[in-house]
């Protein structure tokens, strides 16, 4: 009696183990699954505000371009009018319209693209603070000493000197001759300022350019950690599948000893 009882108790344990070992199977790939889906996406999101923000900086790279070619022209045109003040005298009302009105609306036209450079560094920026300072992020946090949308503003704004300087001009440009040599003057120095303006511009180009390779650098590291990740998940998912199954056998030989049990006299 007693071998009957402990056979139909090894029976049940192993019917149960069993049935655990099934829904430990059913439960790891359901966690594989969701582990998965959940990390693949949280990967992805990130690699898309990389690829949102890589998207800004071309818009940027594109403004500066624009600034830097009309500040080149502004500055060309600056140089060609001082050679011309120089060799004729009636040429000296083409000056003034091109002082106060071409090169003025050059000026206008390369701070709306500074303005447009500066919006989206801001933009650019924030999302390079806020992705950055995630936790356990592979790199080191964006803290810039001085913000390139701020840098971009101060470039702005250092053509409002500039645009004043031309304005006052027409007065002077309605007297005699004896002002040319003043206004030759005030066009070389406009020219020097104008040529470190373009500096400053170049050299923000050359930051958004190298901070286009690190973005590129990055969504490579990303792309590599969801093929880590999700390799890790399937490694480990039939590291516990093996272990399960390995379970189920074990309760194959506890199920045939109960038996004997149960039918033995």
């Amino acid at each position: 009696m007693k071998r009957k009882f402990l056979g139909i108790l090894l029976i049940g344990t192993a019917i149960i183990g069993v049935i655990l070992t099934i829904l430990g199977l059913i439960t790891i790939w359901t966690v594989n699954q969701d582990l998965t889906v959940t990390i693949g996406g949280a990967i992805d999101s990130i690699d898309s505000i990389f690829l949102t923000t890589g998207q800004g900086f071309l818009v940027t790279e594109a403004s500066l371009d624009s600034a830097i070619s009309n500040l080149d022209s502004l500055n060309y045109t600056l140089q060609s009018t001082g050679e011309a003040l120089n060799s004729s005298t009636p040429l000296i009302s083409t000056f003034s319209t091109v002082i106060t009105e071409e090169l003025p609306n050059t000026l206008y036209a390369t701070q709306n693209s500074l303005t447009t450079a500066q919006s989206s560094a801001r933009l650019i920026e924030s999302v390079l603070t806020s992705v950055t300072g995630i936790p356990f992020f592979p790199g080191e946090p964006y803290r810039p000493e001085t913000p390139l949308h701020v840098t971009l503003g101060e470039v702005s704004e250092s053509l409002d000197p500039l645009v004043d300087s031309m304005l006052s001009m027409k007065s002077g440009l309605r007297n005699t001759q004896t002002n040319l040599f003043i206004i030759d003057l005030e066009l070389k120095v406009m020219s020097r300022q104008i040529n470190q303006v373009s500096a400053s511009l170049k050299d923000a180009k050359d930051v958004i350019i190298e901070f286009q390779d690190g973005f590129n650098d990055l969504r490579e590291q990303i792309s590599i950690l969801k093929d880590r990740s999700i390799a890790w998940i399937n490694i480990l998912s039939w590291i516990f599948t093996l272990g399960f199954v390995w379970l189920g056998f074990a309760q194959l030989g506890l199920f045939i000893q109960g038996h004997q049990l149960y039918k033995s006299q």
